[in-house]
Order: structure tokens, then C-alpha cells, then sequence
């Protein structure tokens, strides 16, 4: 809990501030310091609440947070992790190349303060494209982790396919599956098994994501997490996909359902989009068994979606934002060597949103619709040094929905709003003109409708127009 609490907001803009130099300097090691970042973060999440953990995922984790402090601070400040106590044993892990053929294994052993012991081992052997169907597999192997602690026996496959017959030396894409496995914990759950997968997609050489899978048959629960991400999959685009499926057999002996999917498509200057999607079936987040990754997805719907306990979702959410970012820019030009030049700034954005939701339990849903964009220009002519000036601007909302709910019934709202302006020469107030002094004119427009409905509303339809 001590170290948990040192990870703060500070400490991972600190850590991201240094990926984002490393990114810039073309260092090799970015992507091995975002994934120690993102490990690091993923066991703080989802496994640190747990009654009991692997021995080995703790200390990987205390491995992790020294090794990014170790990044932050470089040559200045020497960090060791040194690991002791009342524990007495050994890890070691080895390679053996022969004929382009590499050998893996690991072997390590701990008693620790004479009351638990700690085992595990490993092999992973070459396979040269032994075909499963359409898959290759590049290499394979197993292994096995005993604590005693808990009684907790997990004896796992892991293994590299991909579609290719051969594993391409460069620019390969692959699935590495890092554990398929099977975990006992004897003293909870006895003979009942807990199955689990992890698995990592590599595109060109390049990590694009992770999938966890679990099946507890102690807990009776189901969870499949998918952490997804990719710079520059067409170039210039980045996208990132997270999500979550998880189905238990709750208390009461009734199933339950969520899923839980967020997704960011990103086109740098040009736009950005985002959609979150919910479904659920009576899921409630504070049931027993509820994993963090299916409490954190739901805290993502809106109070209004929700059941009326807060706490619990039937039904379905779907949130899609899209945007065109501010811009600025300027442009220049001139004909006849310079005897006519134009120079004009301009700027532009635009926003959208579709907003859905239904609640089973509540019969209330609500469909919602919202569109803004803006654009102004100032430009400055010249005629053999003679300037004449111009601006404008418009600006357009629109923003509609209706549904139906336990206080308003069946209800629909709606707006729409239109502005904009042209002016030229002297600055004017709107719809105005000077003549004396030099010349200037401004023309504006600026209008908005709005209405509602409501059906055990008083009044039920109201209008307006300005």
C-alpha cells in the first residue's frame, strides 16, 4: 500500500513526459518504458486488491517502478532494488542456440520465512512452423508456478503463431501467447479450476495490443479484457481500443452480463472521434466477484443510464464524439510582381455528438443528437499600396433529443442557432456603415429557434424565436 500510494498523478506525467522525449530523441527505449509504464499501471488496477497474489508479480512490479525511476532521474541519482529476508533459494533462466534455433528455460525455487514455498519452471523449445490449421506456430513450451501459500498450483502453455509458414525476420506480425493455463487454489476453491489466457498481437514488429481472458469456476465468473493500441495504422492515424466482457453467476443464482468498450480514433490535426458502449444485463458493480476492469468500465455511464440504485445497469449506452480541432492558419499571395498581394488568416472547428441510451428496468431511454462548427477570416488586399481590409465570421448549432422517462414521460427538445458577420473597411458596430473619415460597413446576423415537449409537462409544448 506504501508503494501504491507513491504512484500519483505527479509520478505518471513525469514518467509520460519522459517517453515523450524519448519518442522525439528516436531512442530505443520508449517502448520498452511505456510498457513497463502500462504493466506497472495494469497491476495497480486490476491485480493489487486481490487476498492473494504471485510473489513474482509483486516483485515484478516493485521491478518495474525502480526501473522507470531509474529512467526519470538517468545518471544523477543511482537506484538498486535489493530484495532480502527470511527466504532461502534460487532463479535462474538460460538460452541455448543451435543451428539458428534457440532454447529457453527458466527454474526457480524459494522457501520464505520457513513457512511457504515458491516454485516455478519453464521451457520454450523452436517448433519451425508446425501448422494447427491455417496457423504456424514459431515456437512453444509450458511451465508451471506452486506457492503454497493459498495452495496455488497453475500449470500454463505459451507459444508465438502467426499465419506465415516461417516466422518473417523482420516486419513480422504474430501472436505471442504468453500463458494458457490452468490455476488450482486449493485453499479456497479446492478442485474447482480457474482457466486463464494472455495473449499480445504484434503488427511489424511492433506491439499492438493485449487480450487477458479468465474463467473462474470457483467464483463463477467469466472476463475477457482487451487493451488495444496502434500509432500510425494508415499513416498519420492512430487509434485505441479498450474494453471489457464479463458474465458471472451472481448470489442469488441469476446470471448477469456486462460489456464495456471504449474506443479513440485519432487524426491528429485533422479530427478526433471517440465512442464509449455499454451493455449490460443484471449486472450490479458492488455484486461479489466484480473485477476491477467491469467496475471501472461501468463508472463510465452517465447516473442518468444507470438503474435507479446507482449501482446496477440493464441495458444499453452508446456515447460517440466527433471532433475538428480549433485551427488557425494563414495564407499569402501576390500577382503581377507584387503590384496586387492578398494576405488572409483563418480559423475553423466543429463538434459532434450521438447520445443513445435504454434502460430495461426503468423503460427510459433518450436518443440525442448535437452539431457546432464555427469559421472566421481576416484578409488585407493591396493595390499599388493601397490596402482595403475584410472580415467574417458564421457560427452554427443544432442540438435535438426526446425520449421518454418516469418525471417527463414521452418528451422532445430541440435548438437551432445561426450567426454570422461581414464587414468591410472601417470598424463598424453590426448592420451599420460609415462614408466620412473613409469607408466601412458590417453586416450581422444572429438567430436562434428553440421548443419542447413534454407530455406531464405545464405547459407540454413551448416555442421560441429571437
Amino acid at each position: 500500500s506504501f508503494l501504491r500510494s507513491q504512484i500519483s498523478p505527479h509520478f505518471i506525467f513525469n514518467v509520460l513526459n519522459s517517453i515523450v522525449y524519448l519518442i522525439r530523441s528516436k531512442s530505443k527505449n520508449a517502448e520498452r518504458v511505456t510498457l513497463e509504464l502500462s504493466e506497472l499501471i495494469r497491476y495497480m488496477l486490476y491485480d493489487s486488491d486481490n487476498k492473494h497474489v504471485m510473489l513474482e508479480n509483486e516483485v515484478q512490479y516493485l521491478t518495474n517502478y525502480v526501473e522507470l525511476q531509474k529512467m526519470r532521474f538517468g545518471e544523477d541519482v543511482k537506484i538498486t532494488l535489493k530484495l532480502e529476508g527470511d527466504s532461502i533459494g534460487f532463479n535462474g533462466s538460460g538460452s541455448l542456440t543451435m543451428a539458428a534455433k534457440t532454447f529457453k528455460a527458466s527454474f526457480g525455487y524459494y522457501k520464505i520465512r520457513n513457512t511457504s514455498t515458491y516454485m516455478q519452471a519453464s521451457i520454450s523449445v523452436p517448433l519451425n512452423g508446425v501448422k494447427t490449421g491455417p496457423v504456424s506456430w514459431y515456437s512453444g513450451g509450458g511451465g508451471f508456478i506452486y506457492e503454497s501459500i493459498g495452495s496455488r498450483f497453475m500449470v500454463y502453455l505459451k507459444g508465438e503463431c502467426g499465419l506465415s509458414p516461417t516466422k518473417p525476420t523482420t516486419g513480422a506480425t504474430y501472436l505471442s501467447v504468453d500463458t494458457l493455463g490452468i490455476l488450482f487454489e486449493g485453499e479456497q476453491c479446492g478442485i474447482k479450476p480457474i482457466l486463464r489466457g494472455s495473449a499480445r498481437l504484434f503488427l511489424k514488429d511492433s506491439l499492438w495490443g493485449k487480450i487477458d481472458a479468465t474463467v473462474d469456476f470457483c467464483r463463477n465468473f467469466l472476463e475477457v479484457r482487451a487493451d488495444l493500441e496502434k500509432k500510425n495504422i494508415i499513416k498519420g492515424v492512430d487509434c485505441q481500443v479498450n474494453g471489457v466482457m464479463f458474465g458471472q453467476v451472481k448470489a442469488d443464482g441469476n446470471p448477469a452480463f456486462f460489456l464495456g468498450i471504449n474506443a479513440t480514433l485519432d487524426l491528429g490535426d485533422i479530427a478526433r472521434g471517440n465512442a464509449e458502449i455499454a451493455l449490460g444485463i443484471n449486472f450490479d458493480r458492488n455484486e461479489a466477484n466484480v473485477t476491477q476492469a467491469a467496475k471501472t468500465a461501468f463508472d463510465l455511464i452517465p447516473s442518468y443510464a444507470r438503474n435507479t440504485n446507482q449501482t446496477s445497469f440493464d441495458g444499453i449506452y452508446l456515447n460517440i464524439q466527433a471532433t475538428i480541432p480549433q485551427t488557425s492558419g494563414a495564407w499569402a499571395s501576390s500577382i503581377a510582381g507584387g503590384v496586387v498581394s492578398f494576405n488572409v488568416n483563418y480559423s475553423y472547428g466543429a463538434s459532434g455528438q450521438i447520445k443513445f441510451y435504454y434502460n430495461y428496468s426503468t423503460s427510459s431511454f433518450l436518443a440525442k443528437l448535437s452539431i457546432a462548427a464555427n469559421a472566421s477570416f481576416s484578409a488585407v488586399f493591396s493595390v499599388l499600396g493601397n490596402q482595403a481590409n475584410m472580415s467574417g465570421g458564421a457560427a452554427f448549432s443544432l442540438n435535438l433529443e426526446g425520449g421518454r422517462n418516469d418525471t417527463d414521460g414521452w418528451n422532445i427538445a430541440g435548438s437551432v442557432a445561426a450567426s454570422g458577420y461581414l464587414a468591410m473597411g472601417r470598424t463598424c458596430d453590426c448592420n451599420d456603415y460609415k462614408i466620412f473619415g473613409g469607408f466601412g460597413v458590417k453586416v450581422c446576423i444572429d438567430k436562434s429557434a428553440a421548443f419542447s415537449y413534454k407530455q406531464n409537462g405545464s405547459p407540454k409544448w413551448t416555442f421560441s424565436l429571437n
